[in-house]
């Protein structure tokens, strides 16, 4: 590791769970909005250099997470770093070499030298169910037998960074054609938390030592809109301390559904979609179909949709970069950049805004409120979407792709709102004739309910009304 950077492991607030249980916290009891992109393969395909542009770049675009993996043969098969180190000695989990871990070690620290969270993913799935989405058949090097010791020594190895936090499963159920691998999950956990903590823990024990090793698991996407949330397999278990869901690349899927009977749920946990559509992968089309692809628009709705449902916060992705594709590997198919050249796709760069919206607002201090709304769409790419402060103070309203909408006023308190037009697009705030301004809209002596129209409307309009109490 390069001189110098370990100490930046501990410069990071631990982060935790909040008394209520709906986001993440600092130690000192800060809110804190994830925002984060997906860097599975950074390990094994980035060099220092490298790792440095992108960090730097997603630092600019006001990312505050990484997603990645230690042990990751998707697209990489022999596992090894970008110095051709590899991961393992004889393909055992149990024999750690050692120069790959120096170098995963170094690019945390980097990270977290900027500022940057980890989910870190111990071992994608393939490793465990011995299979991947291509019917190509492996041997399972995760097992019963050894996933505990192995939780344990990478647990152990990274217990005094402060910037991590833990995530299982890698895009694969834990009942997986028909085979149920929970048992394997659990104990991999166990020894991670064992590791971490550096005490005895018990994977189905509850112990207050679970609620500062924060684990979560990494699902893969389903026909059944329950299951791609790790609180289907997992509800209650004292391990998992938040819960993810994997909106996954299909064109239109309700995550939002899943977000908001978590959060509302008695006993609930945190919970965010941590891969949803990635950003220019490609929509499965008819025969015949000319190919589509993910936009920026496709991104930002469905990271609004689940943000307004209750989630703490998203994961961005994009085709390109979760694998770092070179010039060599771009198929022009669904690998149609570099990584380099996806870095600075509309997409990636929107997310900014969104953040920007969510800090700005306090976004934690305010709870979804559908019945602000005056109906419910069932036709998802006009939908609109609802938070509100308890007090009645503040409102946010988005519109999937503009329109009209009745507000109900009376979850509002005061004789006197400010209305404000954000744009998701550009991060900037108009009025109703659709001109960029600085000043608010006053509505004095409101009525019950007032309709609001966006300043524009369509396939990729949309727009973010927010509504402040007038202080009188």
């Amino acid at each position: 590791m390069e001189e110098g950077l370990k100490i930046f492991r501990s410069n990071l607030s631990r982060l935790r769970i909040s008394k209520n249980k709906h986001y993440l916290e600092t130690e000192d009891g800060t809110p804190f909005f994830w925002m984060a992109d997906t860097a599975w393969t950074i390990a094994g395909h980035l060099k220092r250099e490298e790792v440095e542009y992108y960090l730097d770049n997603r630092k600019e675009k006001g990312f505050n997470g990484i997603q990645i993996v230690a042990l990751d043969p998707e697209t990489n098969p022999e596992m090894r770093n970008a110095y051709g180190d590899k991961a393992l000695v004889g393909d055992d989990v149990l024999k750690p070499n050692e120069p790959y871990w120096e170098y995963l070690d170094e690019i945390i620290a980097r990270a977290a030298r900027k500022g940057f969270y980890i989910l870190l993913l111990p071992a994608w799935g393939e490793l465990i169910v011995g299979d991947d989405w291509f019917d190509g058949i492996f041997p399972k090097r995760i097992t019963e037998d050894n996933a505990e010791q192995y939780g344990c020594w990478i647990g152990k190895r990274y217990a005094d960074y402060t910037n991590i936090l833990w995530c299982l499963g890698g895009d694969r159920h834990p009942v997986h054609r028909g085979e149920d691998y929970r048992m394997v999950w659990r104990k991999l956990a166990q020894g991670i938390g064992q590791g971490a903590a550096g005490k005895e823990l018990k994977w189905d024990k509850t112990s207050k030592v679970w609620e500062r090793i924060l684990i979560t698991y990494h699902p893969t996407i389903s026909d059944d809109p329950d299951a791609f949330s790790s609180s289907f397999y997992f509800p209650e278990e004292p391990w998992m301390a938040f819960h993810m869901l994997q909106s996954g690349h299909r064109e239109y899927v309700r995550n939002y559904a899943a977000i908001g009977a978590e959060y509302h749920k008695a006993g609930h946990k945190p919970i965010w979609d941590g891969e949803p559509n990635y950003e220019d992968w490609k929509i499965t089309v008819m025969p015949g179909e000319k190919p589509r692809y993910h936009d920026a628009w496709n991104v930002r709705k469905r990271a609004y949709w689940s943000l307004m449902a209750g989630a703490f916060g998203h994961t961005y992705g994009n085709a390109c970069v979760w694998c770092m594709t070179d010039e060599a590997r771009k198929d022009g198919d669904v690998l149609t950049y570099t990584w380099q050249e996806a870095l600075n796709r509309p997409g990636a760069t929107q997310m900014q805004y969104l953040k920007r919206i969510m800090d700005t607002r306090n976004f934690f201090a305010s709870e979804p409120c559908q019945e602000m709304l005056g109906r419910l769409d069932n036709y998802l790419d006009i939908r609109k979407t609802c938070r509100r402060t308890p007090d009645g103070r503040y409102a946010m309203i988005y519109f999937t792709s503009g329109g009209t909408e009745p507000v109900e006023f009376s979850f509002l308190c005061g004789t006197q709102i400010e209305a404000r037009w954000y744009n998701p697009r550009d991060g900037k705030f108009y009025n109703s004739e659709g001109k960029e301004s600085k000043k608010v809209q006053i509505i004095i002596n409101r009525k019950q309910r007032e309709y609001f129209s966006t300043p524009s409307k369509g396939r990729g309009m949309d727009w973010i009304l927010i509504l402040t109490t007038k202080e009188e």
